[in-house]
């Protein structure tokens, strides 16, 4: 066990690996938040930080992304979930709620058919967000929270939101958002660099 948390650990190319045996899902906040990765251009008024995957046993991945606008230091963020599955039709997932009960935004960004094979079998995968509020990102910081999505054919799943990904990913994105320390300044000379 230790051996494999000191090689999930290590090697960022081995990060999906290691979480589908639960040893990055284990590591601490501050350990995790070094693979959260920021992408930023003097294009854009904003950074994107991508937190690394969850993964489920469903065929399911998704991750955390968050928006900080450069000149506010203000954040939003976005729960991005891509799921593959066999299936006769889409299941077209529409729409989401937090664990307790809020409609969140939910956004379908793509839908693909990879392949299909006898009887009409086709193997499906569908790209979505669901956005979730900076105040329930911080809420949620030391306990978890979930979403729930929801599917034209009547299906449903639960995303777990992990409390030590929720921390890895404020970890991440504070040094960049509103409270003590926040200048655009440094933000600004910081993506011109990159």
């Amino acid at each position: 066990m230790f051996l494999r948390t000191l090689v999930c650990l290590a090697l960022p190319a081995v990060l999906t690996a290691c979480l589908a045996h639960g040893g990055v899902q284990n590591a601490d906040p501050r350990t995790l938040s070094t693979y959260v990765q920021k992408k930023a251009s003097v294009y854009e008024t904003y950074a994107t930080y991508v937190g690394p995957p969850i993964m489920d046993n469903a065929g399911s991945s998704y991750f955390l992304r968050s928006f900080v606008d450069n000149e506010t230091g203000a954040a939003t963020h976005q729960l991005y979930v891509r799921t593959t599955y066999h299936s006769t039709d889409w299941e077209t997932w529409n729409r989401a709620n937090s664990d307790e009960g809020r409609a969140l935004e939910f956004t379908s960004l793509e839908r693909d058919v990879e392949g299909c094979g006898g009887w009409k079998n086709c193997v499906y995968t569908e790209q979505f967000g669901i956005s979730i509020s900076d105040a329930y990102m911080r809420e949620r910081a030391g306990i978890g929270g979930s979403v729930k999505v929801y599917a034209h054919s009547g299906n449903e799943a639960v995303l777990t939101l992990p409390p030590n990904y929720i921390q890895a990913q404020l970890l991440a994105i504070d040094p960049y958002t509103v409270g003590p320390g926040f200048t655009p300044a440094a933000v600004e000379s910081e993506a011109a660099s990159e």
